[in-house]
């Protein structure tokens, strides 16, 4: 059913090129990961890790929908 999804590599950021995300949305965003990590009890130095490593892709979104659609 869904192996075309599979087949090849999917770019994040053009997933959400539709729409439009800010420096706000972004941040939301990894405010909402941070808080589902606390509620799991995470140990923090894996939770300072994901964090870390979340906001790569959250900031290349940001940066197409920027360049995309202009910021605001």
């Amino acid at each position: 059913m869904l192996a075309h999804l599979t087949q090849r590599p999917v770019s994040i950021p053009l997933v959400h090129a539709h729409l439009r995300v800010t420096v706000v949305e972004r941040e939301q965003w990894l405010s909402c990961m941070a808080a589902a990590m606390a509620a799991m009890n995470l140990p923090l130095d894996l939770q300072h890790y994901l964090n870390k490593h979340f906001a790569i892709p959250a900031e290349r979104i940001r940066s197409l929908c920027e360049r995309r659609h202009g910021e605001g």
